[in-house]
């Protein structure tokens, strides 16, 4: 699989490969808890990838797809999405990314609150 055949399975497969393996790291090595350490990588890792993807679209090269950036922003990766969009200057333009990243972060705080809320009652 390269990403000229299938762009957004291949970065997807990055994304994955990378942050199980930041996450691991993190775990094993540091001894965070395994939630914080795979948010951190996720984070970590899809902030790379914008640079990546913006780097490509500065030297006309093949670029990450939106598909891939907004899936890793529903998986988590929502602070360094709107991080490499104010930092690297990337996507500032398009108002579906403002929109939906706003959405999914209201989601994932709405989430968080849930799920802490249902484990306190336990």
């Amino acid at each position: 699989m390269s990403p000229k055949s299938h762009p957004t399975r291949f970065y997807l497969l990055v994304f994955v490969v990378l942050g199980i393996g930041a996450a691991l790291s993190l775990h094993l090595l540091a001894g965070w808890p395994l939630v914080w350490s795979a948010l951190l990588a996720i984070n970590l890792v899809a902030f790379v990838l914008w640079t990546w993807d913006k780097r490509q679209a500065i030297r006309g090269g093949w670029r990450v797809p939106e598909a891939c950036l907004h899936t890793m922003a529903v998986l988590g990766a929502t602070p360094a999405s709107f991080a490499a969009m104010l930092v690297l200057r990337h996507k500032v333009r398009k108002p579906v990314f403002w929109v939906l990243y706003v959405v999914f972060t209201l989601f994932q705080i709405a989430s968080i609150f849930y799920l802490s809320d249902r484990q306190s009652a336990s």
